[in-house]
């Protein structure tokens, strides 16, 4: 699920109101065609372009309704667009990046969620990579829109950030062929450039969507009266464009387009002020409704909050809130003012919603599907505690869409699973693997049952797990991604022999084989047998296609240690405890390689770091390796200083 669009008017007739256009809908988009032709320029001769706008310049519509089609039609091979976000059911998974797999889920809806999830970014663009009829190699053009949902996260979701950004900048240095289009807020551009500068090899472009101009925006007007079949002029055109201002909000133009439209009795001149305002003020009044409703907050907190000219102490109004009235256009944020940093985003809409009174707001009855979403929204700012009783309410409602129940019963387990309540996560997956298989979505409930297994693997029961992914395996027993999870868990569970045997499957049967193959890897380098870590060494070797992963980094320096290649291994745990400094396995791993290697103090010192992490912690069964660590470290020490 994502997060709701605006509402537009019912009866907008060519107009569609504050909400962003679709791909469907390019015969409906006007006004940009000079934009459309440089960003498709940019896009396709660049490796990397960056489009960005203030909020509400209409940059998703100009991506959907202006570049994509435009595109297509040319014969360019483009991706559907994507989104990479924290804010949506699936963040709640256990052992999921959540920018990674909504991002593959935007570009490819149709594949299996389970396989999507031990995919790689540079093995879904190798493996989506095309040509044209004469067999040259085309450009995989790929799209991020709304990229600044992406620094949105806070807790645990701030290493899953990190980590997909280092695995976008490798794949897009690994992919020559990608083009690929970030759309983000202007507000925003300064991160996005921040990573652009990792790609040092990679050159990137810039494109500034503004407002429209008046001869653009009167185009607007006319090209979507045309297509209802009205002439070109209407008797209140000249007068809402002069009160729109020379620079033409396109929003607030579909906005009072839309109110103002009425196919048999259209407003006068004289009455055009009027209309417009109420237009404006139905728009705003009807988002505050609706947000105060989905996320369980006082009309009037909010009314007072927005009152306020300061922007602390705001109470109920929640982080979560704030994002979902920028995201329906209604807010702006004003980074160079501390003390406000928030307003309402055009004078025009202030001076519609004075006097500010909620009691005047429409009705909003809070709905199961707005209930998760600002559920999920809430869940991105840590606040688990809200975002748990705005999924619960999600439950109690009827809902529209079949798959409700299911993604609000998988929120509650990854909020359950974060709130050290595993056995509430258990139970919370196993009604979502339940609901989604009678809504005959196999793939997720599959899903849902691996998920099961990796709670109890984290609770220190690897027998569990296994069994658990058994099942899974049982329901799609030629999934890799399944046996890849299945695999993981066997080696946690002492039974290396099988694992390495189902990993090796996984390996043979997946499109994108690094996943499994690192799974195997890691598989083979936790032996003490030279031959396993030579084998590991190999198995590393062959999956240089994507960025190795702190962890991975540290059980290849085990099995370096193991072979005695004592600086390679030496650099590998330096290299593997930098970049993750507070996961607990990274941290286990790089003390059982310096213990490999001799040197058992400082063994002792990563084990203890790993004892008290906390990004993620170590789980229960990994803890009695930490100790024994600790213990074997102070008895080498304690020999040692009695042999002296």
């Amino acid at each position: 699920m994502t997060a709701p669009s605006p509402p537009s008017s019912r009866h907008s007739g060519p107009f569609v109101g504050p909400r962003p256009f679709d791909v469907h809908e390019q015969g409906m988009f006007f006004g940009r065609r000079d934009a459309i032709e440089e960003v498709a320029r940019l896009w396709r001769s660049h490796r990397l372009t960056v489009l960005h706008g203030d909020t509400g310049t209409g940059k998703t519509s100009l991506l959907r309704a202006g570049l994509v089609p435009a595109l297509r039609a040319e014969g360019a091979h483009v991706l559907p667009p994507g989104e990479s976000t924290a804010a949506d059911p699936v963040a709640a998974l256990p052992r999921t990046n959540p920018y990674l797999l909504t991002l593959l889920q935007s570009w490819a809806p149709e594949e299996s969620p389970a396989r999507l999830a031990a995919t790689s970014l540079a093995g879904f663009l190798r493996h989506h990579e095309r040509a044209d009829r004469r067999g040259t190699a085309q450009p995989t053009l790929a799209a991020i829109d709304q990229a600044e949902r992406i620094g949105r996260g806070d807790g645990p979701l701030r290493r899953h950030r990190r980590l997909f950004l280092e695995e976008l900048c490798a794949a897009l240095l690994q992919r020559p062929r990608t083009h690929l289009l970030v759309v983000v807020r202007t507000d925003e551009l300064d991160a996005v450039l921040r990573v652009a500068k990792r790609l040092e090899e990679v050159e990137y472009a810039r494109f500034a969507l503004g407002p429209l101009r008046p001869d653009a925006a009167r185009e607007v007007v006319r090209g979507s009266l045309r297509g209802a079949g009205r002439r070109f002029d209407v008797p209140w055109m000249s007068e809402l464009l002069e009160r729109l201002g020379d620079d033409v909000d396109p929003v607030l133009l579909q906005t009072v387009c839309a109110g103002l439209w009425n196919p048999h009795d259209p407003p006068t001149a004289p009455e055009l002020s009027a209309e417009s305002r109420r237009a404006l003020r139905a728009f705003g009044e009807r988002a505050l409704a609706d947000v105060a409703a989905e996320h369980d907050v006082e009309r009037r907190d909010l009314a007072d909050w927005l009152h306020r000219p300061e922007g602390g102490g705001r109470g109920a109004v929640t982080e979560a809130v704030l994002h979902a009235l920028e995201d329906r256009h209604l807010l702006v944020r004003w980074t160079e003012d501390r003390a406000r940093p928030y307003r309402l985003r055009h004078p025009l809409l202030e001076d519609a919603l004075r006097p500010l009174d909620p009691d005047r707001w429409p009705r909003a009855a809070p709905t199961a599907e707005g209930m998760v979403d600002a559920a999920a929204a809430t869940f991105v700012t840590g606040d688990f505690g809200q975002a748990e009783r705005l999924a619960l309410g999600a439950t109690k409602l009827p809902a529209t869409l079949p798959r409700t129940p299911a993604d609000a019963e998988l929120l509650l387990g990854g909020i359950a699973l974060l709130r050290r309540r595993p056995d509430d996560a258990k139970q919370h997956y196993e009604a979502a693997s339940l609901l989604f298989d009678r809504i005959r979505d196999r793939s997720r409930a599959v899903l849902l049952l691996a998920a099961r297994g990796w709670v109890a693997l984290d609770a220190g029961d690897p027998h569990e797990a296994v069994r658990w992914l058994e099942h899974a395996i049982h329901r799609d027993p030629n999934n890799p991604a399944v046996q890849t999870w299945l695999g993981i868990a066997l080696r946690q569970a002492g039974l290396r022999t099988q694992a390495v045997s189902l990993l090796d499957k996984a390996v043979r049967r997946a499109d994108d084989p690094l996943v499994p193959q690192r799974a195997l890897a890691a598989t083979l380098a936790d032996s003490d047998d030279r031959t396993f870590a030579e084998r590991a060494l190999r198995e590393y070797s062959q999956t240089r296609s994507g960025p190795f992963a702190p962890a991975d980094e540290a059980t290849r320096a085990l099995a370096q240690a193991t072979l005695g290649d004592v600086e390679a291994a030496r650099r590998g745990v330096r290299a593997a405890v930098a970049r993750d400094p507070r996961s607990g396995a990274v941290l286990l791993t790089g003390a059982r390689a310096l213990l490999r290697l001799g040197e058992p103090e400082r063994a002792a010192g990563l084990a203890r770091q790993a004892l008290t992490a906390d990004d993620p912690p170590l789980p229960p069964h990994q803890r009695p390796d930490a100790e024994r660590v600790v213990e074997m470290a102070d008895q080498r020490r304690e020999r040692r200083w009695r042999r002296h």
